[in-house]
């Protein structure tokens, strides 16, 4: 399998329309967080006392003015979370989603209904089963969750029929229905670079940013993510992200791409690469299909072995 040639890809992106009657994949996770934050705001206070004065304080809006004005004298530094009612949340999540069906909407002029799905991550995420060197996003506070986030959950699921997949992310049941259409038929919605590993029409709802994404170019993501990790899933990596983007996006089939990975990590392992790299892969690999378990998922060795 050849990848498309560069004239292909710009004549390709050149003539890009969105699809009409979309079927529309939502990155629910998202939307949970993002407008639930919306409706906090921690406010940071400096204290400090002079002989001469009593107690000075000075209120800031950001952790970085606020580490500023501690460099000055002996001081203290206190925070506090303001947060919004419950139903500014819910609200704020009714808007940010009626702005993305109202923008693709299901047979226009018709209803305008919108057709498709939310997704929510659920329990026992199988990643978390993987022996790594770092526990997957071990490197998260599990308390770091909006004040009203299990109203908001329970919202998506009673107003919006969102779907809790157990087992693994919403990002793999995005993988794994869109793959399951084709291609010129969904829109997937998120702001989550990680999802550019499905090809097809995507929807960066926060920038109002509609893209596709070619079978070339999310083959390339996975292994850019194989090479360098993920920091934010705690999901080591070898090499750095520019390096990564380097070695990748010059390749011209998925054998050269698998090939260089395998030079990264021997290089980096040794006789080890091959158990190294099978980790990694399973860890940032978003499935597109439901294999049985214990088997990978990802396809690097059908890449390595391949023409």
């Amino acid at each position: 399998m050849w990848f498309l040639s560069p004239e292909v890809r710009v004549a390709e992106q050149t003539e890009l329309k969105g699809p009409s009657n979309p079927y529309l994949l939502i990155d629910g996770d998202i939307f949970l967080y993002r407008c639930g934050f919306a409706v906090e705001k921690t406010k940071y206070l400096v204290t400090a006392h002079y002989p001469e004065c009593d107690w000075v304080c000075s209120e800031f809006d950001t952790a970085k003015e606020a580490k500023e004005e501690m460099k000055y004298g002996n001081k203290t530094l206190w925070s506090r979370r303001e947060v919004e009612p419950v139903e500014n949340a819910l609200e704020a999540t009714r808007k940010a989603l009626q702005n993305v069906c109202e923008k693709f909407p299901y047979n226009p002029g018709k209803g305008d209904k919108w057709v498709g799905q939310i997704y929510l991550t659920g329990k026992g995420n199988f990643r978390e089963n993987i022996e790594a060197e770092r526990g997957y996003k071990d490197n998260r506070d599990p308390g770091h969750r909006p004040k009203h986030y299990r109203a908001i959950k329970e919202y998506l699921v009673k107003n919006w029929g969102a779907k809790i997949v157990n087992g693994m992310e919403a990002d793999d049941a995005i993988g794994i229905d869109a793959y399951s259409r084709p291609i010129d038929g969904y829109i997937v919605v998120s702001n989550d670079k990680d999802l550019d590993q499905i090809s097809g029409f995507h929807y960066d709802w926060t920038k109002e940013h509609l893209y596709f994404v070619n079978d070339e170019d999310s083959l390339k993501m996975f292994y850019k993510q194989l090479l360098c990790g993920d920091p934010t899933d705690n999901i080591k990596g070898v090499i750095s992200e520019e390096k990564a983007d380097e070695l990748i996006d010059p390749l011209s089939s998925p054998h050269d791409c698998a090939r260089v990975a395998k030079e990264v990590y021997e290089k980096k392992y040794g006789e080890l690469w091959s158990d190294k790299l099978d980790v990694t892969g399973e860890l940032v690999w978003i499935r597109k299909d439901n294999w049985p378990s214990g088997k990978l998922h990802n396809p690097f060795w059908s890449h390595l072995n391949g023409p």
